[in-house]
């Protein structure tokens, strides 16, 4: 949305917005009726743009004041009752805490005391309910700048100029603004007689803040001189003139906008102190300083209207995507229907099919497997776990070494290739144990028995010891030899059924 800056001064009103070379008049209105009547028009013809009013009036004072630190509540109701014991009845005022100092904050008071132009120029533009986004003024906007820039010199003289015919003062120590005061300066004159006039008014201001004992003698006063370039090289050929008089007042003049354009990050179209003023309401986000609410009701409709603008186009544009999703997903159902159709056939020949097949299924033989799986099946004894079971039997022994383990079920005849004679769902382990060296002959047949009784625990088994290798080979073999070859043991486990508890 557009924006309008309306500067207000105590000769006339200047409608100023951004261009490509800065701030751009539009129109001036004097302060009479007929300016009136000229700024009415004005005000309907751009109603649609948002306005911020800029006092440069000299009529505004400024009072310090040191208060407790209070919760937020507290301090703004204590503001209010400084403000209204200081500026009672004047209604462009305001109370801001500048800083806090240990358990106390400095306060620091404003009000702009010729209320008579203002008051003029803000029902004007309400009677055409243009947006009023804040009033503002000169002095306080240069202490915002000053404080984004987080300069807090001991003593510094700010000189400038939004009109040509205009000269303002404004003194700030550590960075609270004590006094601003607007002058005239007639702009008839040469540069370098602006430029010594502008000197004077600063070596006045020296000598009044040495005076009033605010500085001494000795101390270097910051001055910052802000204005155009035209102007800027004339100040200092007349600020190195009395450098070189040795001149007792200590000055320390600086005239460069380029070094607040850049910290504050304007553009680059400033040129005069005015742009800066301007750029900074448009690109800062200011808060207001001295409008009250009614003011700015219109401002906050257009703000809010504008949020509901924003917020009804993100719901279309959601909507929008919606759309475009379900018409995506649409046209891919769409071109997947021959495939999904194909597998709905698929599907339904498998169902008849199984359903054929359930029907020459004979009940009475369905029946049989159900009570075969249920009877033989499902009880049916897993080597895995028998295993495992004969595997923690045998850890204590650990003179025993497992060479071979071999395990069959009895299937009642029904394999080739087990025991015919072993019972059905009856279980045979057959396991090769060899000693180990350490052990003797007596301590290895002890472990044996040992692992028999073990074994023997369990439910309806049956431990045999069969004849081993190493016995057949001792009858065979001397005695020497013999002795010379490890000592195996074959033990046979017959378990009439599955075993159901843990040994």
């Amino acid at each position: 949305m557009k924006r309008l800056v309306l500067l207000l001064t105590p000769t006339h009103i200047a409608a100023l917005c951004w261009s490509n070379q800065g701030a751009r008049p539009l129109a001036h209105f004097n302060h009479d009726a007929a300016g009136l009547a000229d700024l009415a028009q004005f005000a309907l013809q751009q109603q649609q743009r948002l306005f911020y009013i800029l006092t440069d009036l000299a009529e505004e004072d400024f009072q310090q004041e040191m208060i407790p630190h209070l919760a937020r509540k507290d301090q703004q109701r204590l503001i209010g009752r400084k403000l209204e014991q200081r500026y009672r009845g004047v209604p462009y005022r305001q109370g801001q805490v500048h800083r806090q100092l240990g358990a106390q904050d400095q306060l620091q008071l404003s009000a702009l005391l010729n209320e008579a132009l203002l008051n003029a120029l803000i029902s004007t533009l309400l009677a055409a309910q243009c947006a009023i986004v804040g009033v503002y003024s000169v002095a306080l906007l240069t202490q915002n700048l000053l404080q984004k820039l987080s300069l807090d010199w001991p003593h510094l003289l700010i000189m400038s100029r939004s009109t040509p015919e205009t000269l303002r003062q404004s003194y700030f120590a550590n960075g609270a603004l004590q006094f601003s005061r607007l002058g005239c300066l007639d702009s008839t004159q040469d540069l370098l007689a602006q430029a010594e006039e502008i000197i004077q008014e600063v070596r006045r201001a020296r000598q009044y803040l040495t005076t009033l004992r605010v500085m001494a003698r000795g101390e270097i006063l910051q001055v910052w001189a802000l204005f155009d370039s035209n102007i800027a090289q004339s100040l200092q050929q007349v600020a190195a003139d009395l450098a070189a008089a040795d001149d007792e007042l200590k000055l320390d003049l600086q005239v460069d906008l380029a070094f607040l354009r850049h910290q504050l990050q304007l553009p680059s179209e400033c040129s005069s102190w005015l742009d800066v003023l301007v750029a900074a309401l448009f690109r800062l986000n200011l808060p207001n300083q001295y409008a009250q609410p009614a003011v700015l009701r219109f401002a906050r409709a257009k703000q809010l209207s504008r949020r509901i603008e924003l917020g009804a186009f993100s719901l279309v544009a959601l909507a929008a995507i919606l759309l475009s999703l379900a018409l995506w997903h649409g046209q891919k159902l769409q071109t997947q229907w021959p495939s999904l159709q194909q597998q709905i056939e698929h599907e339904t020949q498998q169902l008849a099919s199984l359903q054929q097949m359930a029907s020459d299924i004979d009940p009475v033989q369905m029946q049989a497997v159900v009570q075969l799986y249920q009877r033989d099946m499902a009880n049916w004894p897993s080597a895995e776990e028998t295993a495992q079971r004969f595997s923690q039997v045998l850890a204590p022994f650990t003179q025993l070494q497992l060479l071979h383990f071999q395990w069959q079920t009895g299937t009642a005849g029904l394999l080739a290739s087990t025991d015919p004679n072993l019972p059905l769902r009856a279980q045979q382990i057959q396991v090769i144990l060899r000693a180990s060296a350490e052990a003797t002959e007596q301590q290895a047949w002890q472990q044996m028995k040992q692992l028999a009784a073990q074994l023997q625990r369990w439910p309806n088994a049956k431990v045999t010891l069969l004849p081993s290798p190493t016995e057949a080979r001792t009858s065979a073999n001397s005695h020497e030899s013999a002795a010379a070859q490890p000592m195996d043991f074959v033990l046979q486990l017959t378990l009439a059924s599955s075993p159901q508890v843990a040994p």
